[in-house]
Parts: structure tokens; sequence; C-alpha cells
């Protein structure tokens, strides 16, 4: 018995196929209203987007009509879209650090500390940390990654909603666990990440 193909679909920006789990899934309403479905959960058809640069720089209106042929399509869709996306990837990445809130560390040093006594961890640093903070992690992670130890970094929404996941103001960095979850935390705050650098 062969093992079932993993489902792809082709990028509304660019064409290219792509896993469509490594995809934004995108829904239209019935005012015409395109709305990001970021778990892919939602009822009817939807079109994919492969969240590179490129195609979010790339995705306007005329994308969106030629995906949805048939239906009407409200204007000014390409800006309003990259807003939701922002929003429901900041809700996501809350909700997916949240449930890994037990095995994570917060907190400059927390976080140092834990990156030289653990070999696979995820860092998470809000995009509005300071620049000293931001300094200090990436010299930490290079000298992981020197030493052969596997840590991946992704930009966070930002302090104040870090800080939220534990009752705190503000927390601008955070270590986790790498496991399941952690990846696809990776895979939304860096989807968030390239949205940011839009603006």
């Amino acid at each position: 018995m062969t093992e079932a193909a993993t489902p792809q679909r082709r990028c509304l920006v660019c064409r290219d196929r792509h896993d469509k789990s490594e995809m934004m899934r995108l829904a239209l309403d019935d005012e015409g209203e395109v709305w990001p479905d970021v778990l892919q959960k939602a009822q009817g058809r939807g079109t994919y987007l492969c969240m590179q640069q490129r195609c979010l720089q790339g995705l306007g209106d005329k994308q969106m009509k030629a995906a949805w042929r048939r239906q009407r399509i409200a204007s000014g869709q390409g800006v309003l879209l990259q807003e939701r996306m922002a929003v429901a990837l900041s809700a996501v990445c809350r909700q997916y650090l949240s449930q890994q809130r037990a095995t994570t560390t917060y907190g400059r040093d927390a976080v140092l500390r834990r990156l030289w006594h653990e070999p696979a961890v995820l860092v998470l640093l809000a995009t509005d940390a300071g620049a000293a903070l931001v300094r200090q992690i990436d010299a930490a992670v290079e000298k992981r990654h020197t030493a052969g130890t596997k840590v991946m970094t992704a930009p966070f929404p930002s302090s104040a909603l870090m800080g939220g996941v534990f009752d705190r103001e503000d927390v601008s960095v955070a270590a986790v666990d790498m496991s399941p979850m952690a990846r696809k935390l990776l895979k939304f705050c860096t989807w968030y990440g390239r949205l940011k650098g839009l603006r």
C-alpha cells in the first residue's frame, strides 16, 4: 500500500504548487469580502496563497477576481486582506503560544540560560523588542548554531500580546520546546513577520 500524497494547491499569485498545509487559505463571504482562513476550517470553496514575500507584495484585487471569476469581489480587498491576515495571525500565534505555556521560558535571562542547556528550542522575539535585546538574542543564537545546536527563531506580533500569555504587561522574548505544535507556531509567526515587513 502506498502512502497518500500530500494535498497540494496552486498559489493565486505566483501560480506555483505547494503543500496545502504550508499555505494560507482565503475564503470569500456573501458580500464579496475576502477573509483569511488560517486554520483552513471555513465552509465553502477557497483559494490559497503561499505567503512568500513576493506573493504578499503582489496580492491585489486582480488576483482575487481571477480566483473567484464567477463571484463579485468588493473593491480594495488586497489592502484589507493584509490587515485581516495580520489580525488573524496575531490571534493564532497567541493561541499556539498559550497552549505551550507550560513548557515555555520567558524573559531575557531565562531564555539565554535555556539556550545553553537545551538542544532544540524555538525562540520568539517580539517585533517591538528593543535593539539591545535583539542583538543579545541574535548573538546567543549564532553561538548555538556555531556549536552545532539547532535553534529556530521567529518574530512574535508584539511584547504586549506575548505578555498577555504569561499574565504580564510586556514580554519581549520567549523560548518554547521544539515540537509539532511549535513548528506550526513557527510557521504562523514567520508569516506574520513577512506581513509586517510590507508595512
